[in-house]
């Protein structure tokens, strides 16, 4: 249950991941028409975006400052500044070399505003002087519905610390920055990459480690416990490669860790119930799915901004089939007597039926579970050994056999909107034919009242989600690429409120 519920907690956190991919996907990059504002139509005029815009392309000429702004009416993200923080290293905004880069966020409906501040404005721009920018000139007039004139004050606020501050303060370069191809990582991105390579590295020990142990049951289970981390170690490797924020970063890196945890505590009774195994494999399957959306939907559309994170996928994808012909090579392998120490012989399927009970025959058949049996050439001791599968199979409260499982629910009495109803589960051994009911009770109903699906604004209308954004007509180009920004990086300075 505890590794269940870890694993559930891991699942939900990366739909918020993906979340904010989903919507760094509906946002249109500005400078792709040159301009420096992407702002849905539907919640400003085109005429108050260009003014905007000409306030954004006259700061950057003035300063090289690159100044971008996302006005929104709905996004399907949980918390501005996340998405800020990570659409800002998307995009790379702000000067390279610099790191001149500010980017503002406002989310109508959510009534959400964001700062994210590059490495060059901090001490021009610090989170105490946007956070009161915010707070105290943006936030008043968006509560009276004037958006335009709460941006316009802010960039004007934004343009006078600028020019107050010494040109010397301006720019800086990233704490540390490796580039690999066209990707560049700074020293935050490096540490936590370490980190999993390092968990990595631990568990790879302990597989060389366990590998030179005798072939036995336990070592079969001890290998797949070391590869079912060694697969949770290499994903989390290429996710850090993927996830710029730091709160990603981290969750994901103490995600990994609990889970490696859980899963050693666990492990014995996992393997020892054909459900609990089919439990696992579904978490880790769902999980994967989940985790590696963003990664490969990147690696897709840009290869060369990930190259350092493609042999990790690889190994990930390969070690599966690694462990199949590792666990072959253990159970097929010499097995010592630990009697008297010779060599011992695994008996075929037809004879080793001799040495078995008629449940473990029965389970066989079922194929919830698969003996080997070892015989001893000299001293003829056996050993039977054991190799749970994952299915639907449990063990039999009466029989002990692997063979009870789920076959049927019945509804005994239907819920109705005045009272709840009962039903029942019925579960049956396959060996001993045990039959057990389990009654549960339904939820008496309740009526829907109707509501909009989407948020109200201040002025009472109701909106969905747009997924496109119109960024107006198309402007002058400025210092900076006409179709990108100029390649500059945060790590996570700014501020950000509601109101």
């Amino acid at each position: 249950m505890k590794k269940l519920l870890a694993a559930v907690c891991f699942i939900v956190f990366n739909l918020h991941a993906i979340s904010i991919e989903d919507a760094i996907q509906q946002t249109k990059n500005p400078r792709s028409s040159n301009a420096w504002i992407t702002y849905d139509a539907s919640a400003m005029a085109a005429h108050r975006a260009g003014r905007l815009n000409r306030q954004l392309e006259k700061l950057n000429k003035k300063t090289g400052v690159e100044f971008a702004i996302i006005f929104k009416k709905n996004l399907p993200v949980e918390s501005a500044k996340d998405y800020a923080h990570q659409i800002f290293n998307t995009w790379k905004i702000g000067n390279r070399e610099t790191n001149t880069g500010l980017l503002l966020v406002v989310l109508v409906d959510q009534r959400q505003w964001a700062f994210e501040v590059g490495y060059g404005l901090e001490a021009a721009l610090p989170d105490s002087f946007t956070g009161s920018l915010g707070r105290n000139t943006m936030a008043p007039e968006f509560r009276r519905g004037d958006y335009y004139k709460g941006i316009a004050d802010a960039i004007g606020e934004i343009e006078k610390k600028i020019d107050a501050t010494p040109k010397e303060e301006l720019g800086a370069k990233a704490p540390f920055q490796l580039a690999i191809g066209k990707a560049t990582y700074n020293l935050r991105d490096i540490v936590f990459i370490f980190a999993h390579i390092a968990i990595f590295l631990v568990v790879v020990f302990f597989v060389l480690q366990t590998a030179f142990k005798p072939n036995s049951l336990e070592k079969a289970k001890t290998i797949h416990l070391f590869f079912m981390q060694l697969f949770v170690a290499a994903i989390g490797i290429v996710l850090s490669f993927f996830y710029t924020s730091w709160f990603f970063k981290s969750f994901f890196l103490a995600g990994e860790i609990i889970a490696m945890v859980i899963m050693h505590q666990t492990w014995d009774e996992t393997t020892e119930s054909p459900v609990s195994l089919s439990a696992l494999y579904l978490v880790l399957f769902a999980f994967t799915a989940i985790a590696v959306i963003v990664p490969v939907f990147r690696l897709w559309h840009n290869p060369a901004e990930y190259y350092a994170a493609i042999p990790f996928l690889i190994f990930a994808i390969l070690i599966f089939p690694i462990y199949f012909w590792a666990l072959r090579a253990i159970r097929r392998g010499k097995h010592i007597c630990e009697k008297c120490k010779n060599l011992m012989e695994l008996q075929s399927e037809e004879k080793e039926d001799t040495w078995l009970k008629k449940y473990q025959i029965a389970e066989e058949k079922l194929k919830s579970v698969d003996y080997d049996v070892w015989v001893c050439r000299k001293c003829e001791y056996i050993r039977i050994e054991p190799y749970i599968h994952a299915g639907a199979y449990d063990k039999c409260p009466q029989c002990s056999a692997m063979a009870f499982r789920f076959v049927e629910n019945k509804v005994l009495t239907p819920a109705t909107y005045s009272s709840s109803g009962t039903g029942v589960e019925i579960y049956k051994c396959s060996y001993c034919r045990k039959q057990e009911n389990r009654h549960y009770t339904i939820p008496q109903k309740t009526r829907s009242s109707s509501s909009s699906s989407g948020y109200s604004s201040g002025g009472g209308s109701s909106y969905s989600s747009s997924s496109s954004s119109s960024s107006g007509s198309s402007y002058s180009s400025s210092s900076s690429s006409g179709s990108s920004f100029g390649g500059g990086s945060s790590g996570g300075g700014g501020s950000s409120g509601s109101w």
